[in-house]
């Protein structure tokens, strides 16, 4: 989640981290000598970097209990209190040269970020410092550590330490406006050295999902799956095995079965729906912003909201169980999920041994992605037009039969939630 989110504070810090040393490639230079001089010494990059851009610039919002005078100035009962931590770490009155990364200048004071220098304090200070400051300072130094120590690092050709845009994108964190990442398609990255096997089309996708089900039924694993044998012990990566086979049927009939799914609506109401809407990085909420997006681009889909009415009647708060008497809602979600699939290349496949499909040759070990986004554009009747009518007329799911519409895959590693998504894909839109 660290690594791959994208939305962790830790995560956002070793980003800027990453960002500055390779505008500054003498700082790099530094950290590198002194990692290979002494492994686990302090690394003032960090320092500078949670001065420069601290993971939540406002910190979290305090509110004031009761009237009180601060500095002269009356702060009345309620008030919300921002604390401006990034303003803090620009002070010129402060700090010498403040919007250069520097991280000497901590060389030459004790100045730390565990609350008690309020000239930095990224995490906050007092009763609500961030209780987790001790896991995020140990995980920040030993990641860049391990980034800066284990990999050669150096801009791309015609790439210099200029072009790389620093500017804030200011939020409850702050992130780069122009994450790390777009460099890799701007400068023409070489991300993988595996052979990468692309599938856009539904008869290959057959072949390869269904007839050869078994041969590609393996994950290419990321390496940060590693840590902690997370793969050995996830239904999404394992490998086909008893075990693996015995973990998915518990989470087939004990999890995400309908019956269970009935019975345990009340409980995810209250603990699952906060999270799909405020968390932003479920695939179902993305999916559910998609499906908004489209209506709101065509209001006369959204007008057809009388099905609701005449189907569950006015004032009614939707439930899943309302979901089957809404057939116009649920052509909306299939043909959000055909414009707009959640996983474009669903998570990949591996090829267990070397297999013929379609006269193509696949070596064993081969990546398989299948390009679903594709398969959903592919060019029939107006393919870029949002008309969720199309599927009045057919009789096509995306429960992994009709592979020209296999949103959350199909054969054995269909996603095991995809009854729960169509549950949560409707309610919300509702």
């Amino acid at each position: 989640d660290l690594l791959v989110a994208g939305i962790d504070t830790t995560s956002s810090t070793v980003e800027w981290i990453m960002a500055e040393v390779l505008r500054n490639p003498d700082k790099l230079v530094k950290s590198r000598k002194e990692l290979s001089q002494t492994v686990g010494k302090y690394v003032t990059v960090v320092k500078e970097t949670l001065r420069l851009h601290p993971p939540g610039p406002l910190l979290v919002p305090h509110k004031c209990d009761e009237m009180v005078s601060i500095s002269s100035f009356n702060v009345p009962k309620n008030a919300q209190i921002l604390v401006n931590v990034w303003a803090m770490g620009r002070d010129p009155t402060i700090w010498e040269n403040p919007t250069i990364f520097m991280p000497e200048r901590f060389l030459k004071c004790e100045v730390d970020f565990k609350g008690h220098d309020f000239e930095l304090i990224p995490y906050g200070a007092g009763k609500r410092i961030c209780p987790g400051l001790p896991l995020a300072h140990r995980t920040m130094h030993l990641i860049v550590a391990s980034l800066v120590h284990n990999f050669e690092w150096k801009l791309a050709d015609g790439l210099m330490p200029e072009h790389i845009s620093m500017k804030d994108q200011f939020g409850l964190t702050l992130k780069k406006v122009q994450p790390l990442r777009n460099l890799w398609t701007s400068y023409d990255f070489k991300l993988s050295s595996i052979t990468t096997i692309i599938i856009s089309s539904p008869q290959v996708g057959k072949q390869v999902l269904h007839e050869n089900g078994q041969v590609f039924s393996s994950r290419t694993i990321p390496h940060s799956l590693h840590a902690l044998d997370h793969h050995k012990y996830s239904v999404v990566f394992m490998p086909p095995s008893p075990k693996w086979r015995n973990l998915r049927r518990v989470c087939a009939t004990k999890i995400f079965s309908p019956q269970v799914l009935d019975s345990t609506q009340i409980l995810r109401q209250q603990i699952a729906i906060l999270d799909l809407l405020v968390g932003g990085i479920d695939t179902t909420s993305n999916t559910v912003e998609w499906m908004m997006a489209e209506l709101l681009r065509n209001p006369g889909k959204i007008d057809k909201r009388k099905e609701l009415s005449q189907a569950i009647g006015k004032d009614v708060t939707i439930e899943e169980s309302h979901i089957l008497k809404l057939p116009f809602l649920r052509a909306v979600v299939k043909e959000t999920l055909r414009l707009h699939p959640p996983g474009p290349f669903l998570v990949p496949h591996k090829c267990d041994e070397m297999v013929t499909i379609y006269g193509f040759k696949v070596p064993k070990n081969a990546q398989v992605l299948v390009n679903v986004w594709a398969m959903g554009r592919d060019p029939r009747e107006n393919p870029e037009v949002f008309k969720p009518e199309r599927f009045l007329e057919r009789e096509i799911d995306f429960k992994g039969h009709d592979f020209e519409f296999i949103p959350c895959g199909t054969g054995n590693r269909i996603a095991i939630s995809s009854q729960n998504n169509a549950f949560n894909g409707g309610i919300p839109c509702s």
